[in-house]
């Protein structure tokens, strides 16, 4: 008889978590015997440091401490970790895990500080197949690079974001030039520094590569020859430290400062490789960087995680660096422990699985003590944060946050989604105390000195004197510099606020290769009437335009109707007129015509008129004019005539040389305030960018004489001198005497006043003849009757004169009347003698 088991209900639970408990002990015991078997309880990792450096020294112990705490609570895998030991050689790295992985059996390799390094032992882990997780990144992270080292996981961020971050604080700051410092082979973060200062209107004026220090026998004195090249060769005083080792920093800042150049006008940005690590510097160290400028990564203190392993970091780290002063970890070893938890986290998704070590990397996701944990195309996927700190004798100061999403801000996020309390992408909003204890933003740039002024290009030769005018004594071997640009000039200077040196140099050259002469910096700027231009940008800088510009043509003009210069015709004219006001009044609108203003014609009317006749033009041969007509225009270059000087024009005008000049506006209204009969100027329908003055790219003070500039257009002192030195009114009014284009005066008619007077002149005195002769002719009658009289006065002779002339007309008076009264007979004529008048005497 068989013996099944019991119906009983309760017990069939009983049996199946018998099954169960017994399966899972089965289980557990087969993962450990395969993880005793296969040998990989003990994972061994390699850690590639420099342990005699802070930065190596700050990893071994966050590295130990994380492996402590992983190996106490795992009781299925141990973590190992060996480091390699210390040296100098750069291609120890790569040696040292070649034998870690043949010979030791390393399963994860961790470290590499440098990209070359972590490149090199990426290339053995591809071989290989082992894991490699570096903390460096290449500066731009190459498209292709998981395909080439698909081993290779990367804990840090390439280099797009600090260069951003430092441009950003370039601009917020209005620096136009800076210098890079950098070791040498960081070639890629330099490329991508230049690109991004070019996206905010800044450029490199010079970059210093320093060698590593184990390079330098001497490394004080080689650091000096080389600012010595930078103080000879730049006037930028904005300094940009790249990634550098510590020690190489602390000899750059302590030479520099030995050579006044963290001290006045001077800006200093240190890189996160340095700033991460202040707290460790020694003070005196830090008082050679004081007013410097750092961007430190950014990571949380307020966790009860980082405060755990801090407690714990600080105890570890005193006991075996007993002679290093601080203890405090920083960054680098928050990175160390997280790489750690990484490989831990991943070995214990492995367990009793056949998963790749890799793919359990890659697919990490936590919040470590330096940030978050993701990893997407084997690159951390959360962009940085960082902080914005400023040096102080002793420490450092924070001052904003930067995010590459908002620049920056005084606070971060609170959670996801929400907004920061402040943020302002345009400057930092702390307070900078910068290098010699400088309240102020510092100009970033070589203040100029007696002994070494700035110099300036004159024009020696322009077309337009009253802009600028060099005159230039022999005996004194001195120059004089008179114009409306040099008075411009002049007159900015003492709104900048600072002395500027400056010494003139008159320069004979044409205005393209003056622009060649500051890009390659034998001058600093140039004052004169310079067009600004959008190719010329592209070397040099300009201020605001003081002065309007634009292409006008001028042609002269031809009178419609013939001019009057004879005198005689004018008399015949004259004559005529009176005649013709006299028979017929109609006349005298058409007349008037004839003699008012002459009407003026040009000759010419438009471009396309001169091209399609092939008629010669004018224009200045130094300026870009000849260019533009030749390439925008089209004019044929044998058709174009080169003109000195403003004085040519109008003699090549007459002697029919041009048909046509091509003048900027500026020159136009000179001209025409001068030559302002028979000539005729068109609105210019080409404009430009205005006459300014020209200084090398990123100079600071062309923004500050472009502030001068606009206070003088606002004040009204440009137009002022637009008056004194453009707008000749005297010279075109005595111009304007001339007879080309008179107009109807009084004095038109001076021949007509001259007859008039003449006839009626000559009238009385022939009346006044003939009444003399007649009154004499009665007097000697009268004393031949009653004897002479005795002497009388002129009165009484005069009035017999007068009352015989009255009798006369009363007289004829009276003939007149008595011969209307007669009866009108048509075929008589009636005469009358004239009535016979005796004289009595009175």
């Amino acid at each position: 008889k068989m013996n099944f088991p019991s119906k009983n209900p309760l017990a069939l639970p009983t049996i199946w978590l018998s099954y169960f408990l017994l399966l899972s002990f089965v289980l557990i015991t087969c993962c450990q015997v395969e993880a005793t078997d296969g040998d990989s309880k003990v994972i061994s990792v390699g850690a590639i440091i420099d342990v005699n450096s802070r930065i190596g020294k700050e990893q071994l112990v966050a590295m130990e401490l994380a492996a402590q705490s992983y190996n106490t609570t795992s009781n299925t895998y141990k973590l190992l970790l060996q480091f390699q030991l210390p040296t100098k050689d750069p291609f120890i790295p790569t040696s040292f895990a070649r034998r870690m992985i043949k010979t030791q059996k390393m399963q994860v390799i961790i470290g590499m500080q440098k990209w070359t390094e972590a490149a090199s032992v990426a290339e053995l882990g591809r071989k290989s197949q082992v894991p490699v997780i570096s903390f460096a990144a290449p500066s731009i992270s190459p498209s292709l690079m998981p395909i080439r080292w698909p081993s290779l996981v990367r804990m840090a961020h390439n280099g797009t974001a600090y260069a951003k971050c430092v441009a950003d604080m370039v601009h917020a700051f209005s620096w136009q030039r800076v210098v890079v410092i950098y070791e040498d082979g960081d070639y890629e973060m330099l490329a991508l520094l230049s690109e991004t200062l070019q996206d905010v209107g800044s450029q490199i004026e010079y970059r210093l590569a320093l060698p590593s220090p184990p390079y330098l026998s001497n490394p004080r004195e080689f650091i000096r020859q080389e600012l010595l090249k930078v103080t000879e060769n730049t006037q930028s005083r904005v300094f940009i430290v790249l990634q550098s080792s510590l020690e190489m920093v602390i000899h750059l800042f302590r030479e520099a400062s030995e050579m006044g150049l963290v001290d006045g006008e001077s800006a200093w940005i240190i890189p996160e490789s340095t700033t991460n690590l202040l707290d460790s510097v020694n003070k005196s160290a830090i008082s050679y960087m004081q007013g410097a400028l750092g961007i430190k990564t950014y990571y949380s203190e307020r966790s009860s995680e980082y405060q755990n392993f801090e407690a714990r970091f600080r105890k570890s780290f005193r006991a075996r660096y007993p002679e290093e002063d601080n203890s405090n970890p920083g960054f680098y070893a928050l990175q160390a422990h997280d790489s750690i938890k990484i490989v831990a986290q991943a070995i214990d998704r492995m367990a009793c699985g056949r998963k790749s070590l890799l793919r359990e990397i890659l697919s990490s996701n936590f919040v470590g003590l330096s940030g978050e944990i993701r990893f997407e195309e084997a690159q951390l996927l959360q962009n940085p944060t960082f902080m914005i700190v400023n040096v102080d004798t002793k420490s450092y100061r924070e001052l904003d946050f930067w995010t590459p999403e908002g620049g920056f801000m005084s606070s971060l996020p609170t959670g996801q989604g929400s907004e920061s309390v402040s943020r302002n992408t345009q400057s930092l909003s702390g307070i900078v105390i910068w290098p010699g204890k400088l309240s102020r933003i510092p100009k970033g740039w070589n203040l100029l000195t007696k002994q070494k002024p700035m110099r300036i290009a004159v024009p020696g030769r322009t077309s337009f004197s009253k802009f600028v005018k060099v005159d230039h004594d022999k005996l004194t071997n001195s120059s004089k510099y008179t114009g409306f640009c040099i008075e411009i000039f002049e007159k900015a200077l003492p709104l900048l606020g600072y002395d500027l040196p400056y010494d003139f140099h008159p320069v004979n050259a044409t205005y393209p290769d003056l622009v060649q002469l500051v890009y390659n910096k034998t001058y600093d700027a140039v004052v004169g009437d310079v067009t600004i231009l959008e190719e010329r940008l592209q070397y040099v800088d300009f201020t605001v335009p003081y002065a309007e510009s634009g292409l006008s043509m001028i042609v002269t003009e031809n009178v419609a109707g013939e001019k009057i210069y004879s005198d005689l015709t004018r008399v015949v004219m004259v004559s005529w007129l009176f005649l013709v006001l006299i028979l017929n009044s109609s006349y005298t609108a058409s007349l008037s015509s004839m003699l008012t203003v002459q009407r003026l014609r040009p000759n010419v009317t438009d471009i396309e008129f001169l091209k399609k006749n092939n008629m010669k033009i004018g224009c200045d041969g130094d300026s870009f004019v000849k260019a533009y007509l030749e390439e925008v225009e089209d004019f044929k270059p044998e058709n174009i005539v080169h003109i000195n000087n403003e004085y040519s024009y109008d003699g090549a005008f007459k002697n029919n040389s041009i048909a046509a000049a091509f003048l900027e506006l500026p020159y136009e209204k000179v001209y025409m305030s001068k030559y302002c009969k028979g000539y005729s100027a068109f609105v210019p329908t080409t404009k430009f960018g205005g006459l300014g003055f020209m200084f090398q790219k990123g100079s600071p003070v062309a923004r500050d004489f472009s502030r001068a500039i606009l206070r003088l257009l606002e004040q009204g002192d440009i137009k002022k001198l637009e008056d004194k030195w453009l707008n000749s009114a005297d010279e075109c009014s005595n111009n304007s005497t001339s007879e080309s284009s008179e107009s109807l005066r009084l004095g038109s008619f001076w021949v007509l006043y001259v007859i008039s007077g003449a006839t009626s002149t000559i009238c009385f005195l022939l009346y006044t003849i003939q009444s003399r002769n007649s009154s004499h002719t009665s007097q000697d009658e009268a004393e031949e009757r009653n004897g002479n009289l005795s002497d009388e006065s002129r009165w009484k002779r005069m009035f017999v004169i007068a009352r015989q002339i009255y009798t006369r007309k009363h007289a004829s008076l009276t003939h007149d009347h008595q011969q209307a009264m007669a009866p009108q007979l048509p075929d008589i004529i009636m005469v009358s003698s004239t009535p016979t008048v005796t004289i009595q005497n009175c």
